[in-house]
């Protein structure tokens, strides 16, 4: 188990720029559902996938269907393809505990609360409502503010 930092009063003892926090990463008996009780058979590493074609012919190769992908809302295999080999997202198959194959589309997301030190101690932090795309589209977030971390990135 990693350190615990106690955050209201790391905040007040200056501690949050000197001290970085750890939690426990969860060990993959205590995967959340619903991967609860599967195990990892194999991640695809930009050797793998050296192309977005690629990428798909590993997605279709594992049952993975990539005919609706890009339409809408939705990314389609090149913009998948752009995530993994900027190191933002990864792909991984899954055995799931029926003995099922699950393909596993891996993002590590820093999420962050945004505040000063008065607005911390009555609760009040910056609030991401809303997201604007380079196309000018518009899309709802009304969460906290999130990056996507690199595999590279991690601790």
């Amino acid at each position: 188990a990693g350190a615990q930092l106690n955050l209201p009063q790391a905040w007040d003892e200056g501690k949050l720029t000197k001290k970085r926090a750890s939690w426990p990463c969860p060990s993959p008996r205590s995967l959340p559902a619903p991967l609860t009780g599967a195990s990892r058979e194999e991640s695809a590493t930009l050797s793998d996938v050296p192309s977005a074609e690629h990428l798909n012919r590993w997605l279709l190769a594992r049952g993975v269907s990539t005919e609706s992908w890009g339409h809408g809302d939705t990314k389609d295999v090149a913009a998948f393809w752009k995530e993994i080999k900027l190191d933002e997202a990864g792909v991984e198959l899954w055995r799931m505990p029926s003995g099922d194959a699950q393909v596993v589309r891996v993002v590590h997301v820093l999420r962050a609360k945004v505040c000063t030190r008065e607005s911390f101690h009555r609760g009040i932090f910056l609030f991401n409502t809303w997201q604007q795309f380079s196309d000018g589209r518009k899309r709802t977030r009304n969460g906290l503010l999130s990056e996507k971390v690199g595999a590279s990135e991690m601790p």
